[in-house]
């Protein structure tokens, strides 16, 4: 099956730098905006059939698939034979994704023959954000339940619903 997904990113990013005395000195800012559109394609829309040897073997032995296929016996839940397919409600799930990277750095030429180079970074990723209500949810690890943006007073962005919200990791719908 087709695997429908695009991904875009956004960036803005600048440097500067500043040479004073025997410093180098560089600030730098890094601004992205990322989107994602993913429709699955895990298994067969049209379905999957695995007939296995149960249903003809006696107690567990000698039994044969292309003999369980001409009897028809699928997705009974035994031992090697299932039906599945899969199906997917929303064709247009999106997430919207915020992130910031702020960097300082001082190369400080401390004689001929040592150089010292510090520096600090900073990102900050903003919660994802859905398009519409129902399109994501969040895994809250404290709890065990999938949070689903924009239903039951959870907002689309799922940020700061609730202490128990912060510590958990966002899933795809």
């Amino acid at each position: 099956m087709p695997l429908t997904e695009r991904e875009d990113q956004f960036q803005i990013v600048n440097n500067w730098t500043r040479i004073m005395g025997n410093h180098s000195i560089k600030v730098g800012v890094d601004l992205r905006y990322g989107r994602n559109l993913r429709v699955p394609s895990d298994t067969d829309r049209a379905g999957q059939m695995d007939f296995g040897d149960e249903p003809t073997s006696q107690n567990g032995t000698d039994g044969l698939g292309w003999a369980t296929f001409a009897l028809g016996e699928v997705g009974h839940g035994t031992n090697n034979q299932a039906f599945g397919r899969y199906v997917s409600t929303s064709t247009n799930a999106k997430e919207f994704q915020k992130r910031t990277f702020f960097y300082g750095q001082d190369t400080w030429r401390v004689t001929h023959n040592l150089t010292l180079n510090l520096g600090l970074r900073w990102e900050l990723y903003f919660p994802e954000k859905v398009n519409a209500a129902g399109n994501g949810s969040l895994m809250n690890l404290s709890d065990g339940y999938m949070h689903v943006a924009g239903e039951g007073g959870i907002p689309s962005d799922m940020a700061g619903t609730s202490a128990r919200a912060r510590d958990s990791i966002l899933a795809s719908a």
